[in-house]
C-alpha cells in the first residue's frame, strides 16, 4: 500500500492535464482513496502524504501552476462532497462550515453543467461511504488549501497591476506616449484569464476573481486621485476615463460569466471622474452633483470637491450650495477617508 502511495505521490507531482474539461490529478487521487477505502479508515497517512504533496507543489510557482492546482483542488472538493454532507458537525465551526457548504454547492452546480462531468459516476459513487475523521479534516485543510491558492493568484496579479496604477490615472507625457499603461493592464488581466479559463477552473470562480480584482483596481485608482492633485487637470482627468472606457470594453468581451460585476466594482472611482470632467460645475445644485455621484459618500464628495478647488484655485468652480456643503463636510469629517482592500477568498 505505500508503495502505491509514493507512486501516486509521484504521479500528481507532474501536471496531468485535462480530459473532457476534468482535471486528471484530482480524479486520479480520488479514485486511489476511494479504492483503498481511505475515507471509511479510522487513521491512515494518506491524506496528509496528498497535502503536502499539494502545498510543496504551489511553493513558490508562477501563475499558470497556482491555476492548475486551484482546479484540481475544486474538483476533488466536488468528488468529496457526498462525504461532507454526512459529516460529523463538531469538526468545524459554524460559519466555517457555512462557507465550506456554500463553496461546494457552488461548485457542484456549476461542474455538473461541465460536458465532461456528464454521464459519469464519479460523484455518486461516494455517496455509499461514509466518512471518518481523517476525511473529514482532510475536506478541511483541502479547502483552506484553496482559499490559499485563490490569494496567492491574487497576489500575483495586484503585484503585476500596482506598478502601473499611479501612471495610469495620470496623462503620459511625451516620453511616455509609446508605453499604453491601460493597454498593458489590459494585456494582463487577458493573461490570467486565458489561463484560468484553459485550467477550466469554474467560470463561477473566475468571476469572483476578476470582481474582486476590479474592486481592488477601484480602490488603488480612487485613493491616488484622492492623494495627487495633479490627477485633477482635466486632462488627466479625461485619460483616465478613456482607460476606464477601455477595462468597460474588456468586461464584456469576458462576458458577464466571467466577468461578473467587475465594472460595477469601479464605481467609485467612475464617478469622481465624471464629477471632474463634466462640464457647468458652477451652475449644478448639491442635488445634481448628488444624483451624479450617487455611491460616493459625503466625506469622499468633500474630499474630491476640495481637491477640485485646490486645482483650480478658486471655490467658483462649483455652486455656493455645494460651497457650504463641502466646507461643513469639512469641519465634521477633518481626516481623509479612502479605501482598504482584502484578497481573502
Amino acid at each position: 500500500e505505500n508503495q502505491y502511495m509514493d507512486i501516486l505521490i509521484n504521479c500528481i507531482r507532474q501536471n496531468l492535464g485535462f480530459f473532457n474539461g476534468r482535471p486528471i490529478a484530482a480524479c486520479v487521487v480520488y479514485r486511489c482513496l476511494l479504492q483503498w477505502k481511505s475515507f471509511e479508515a479510522e487513521r491512515t497517512d494518506h491524506f496528509d502524504r496528498i497535502m503536502t504533496c499539494m502545498h510543496s507543489a504551489v511553493y513558490d510557482k508562477g501563475y499558470s501552476e497556482l491555476a492548475y492546482w486551484f482546479s484540481n483542488s475544486c474538483t476533488l472538493l466536488v468528488l468529496m462532497q457526498r462525504t461532507f454532507e454526512t459529516a460529523p458537525t463538531t469538526i468545524f465551526g459554524p460559519r466555517r462550515r457555512l462557507k465550506f457548504v456554500e463553496l461546494v454547492k457552488r461548485i457542484i452546480e456549476e461542474l455538473k453543467g461541465n460536458p465532461g462531468f456528464r454521464n459519469t459516476h464519479l460523484i455518486e459513487e461516494l455517496s455509499g461511504h461514509k466518512a471518518r475523521r481523517p476525511a473529514m479534516l482532510f475536506k478541511g485543510h483541502l479547502t483552506s488549501f484553496l482559499e490559499k491558492v485563490y490569494e496567492m493568484m491574487m497576489g500575483h496579479l495586484t503585484q503585476e497591476l500596482r506598478q502601473l496604477f499611479f501612471c495610469s490615472i495620470t496623462e503620459p507625457t511625451i516620453f511616455q506616449t509609446l508605453f499604453d499603461h491601460w493597454q498593458v493592464i489590459e494585456q494582463i488581466l487577458t493573461k490570467y484569464s486565458t489561463v484560468l479559463k484553459s485550467n477550466y477552473v469554474p467560470p463561477f470562480l473566475i468571476s469572483k476573481f476578476f470582481t474582486q480584482v476590479f474592486s481592488h483596481i477601484n480602490a488603488q485608482l480612487f485613493n491616488i486621485l484622492l492623494r495627487q492633485k495633479k490627477c485633477y487637470y482635466s486632462s488627466n482627468a479625461k485619460y483616465v476615463k478613456a482607460g476606464l472606457e477601455r477595462l468597460k470594453v474588456w468586461c464584456s468581451s469576458q462576458t458577464e460569466e466571467y466577468a461578473g460585476s467587475s465594472w460595477e466594482q469601479l464605481r467609485h472611482i467612475r464617478e469622481a471622474v465624471l464629477f471632474l470632467v463634466v462640464d457647468g460645475k458652477s451652475k449644478k445644485t448639491l442635488t445634481d452633483i448628488s444624483n451624479l455621484c450617487p455611491v460616493l459618500s459625503e466625506p469622499h464628495l468633500y474630499q474630491t470637491i476640495t481637491m477640485h478647488w485646490a486645482n483650480t484655485d478658486s471655490r467658483n468652480t462649483v455652486s455656493p450650495e455645494v460651497c457650504v456643503f463641502a466646507t461643513s463636510v469639512g469641519l465634521a469629517n477633518p481626516r481623509s477617508q479612502g479605501f482598504h482592500f482584502s484578497r481573502t477568498f
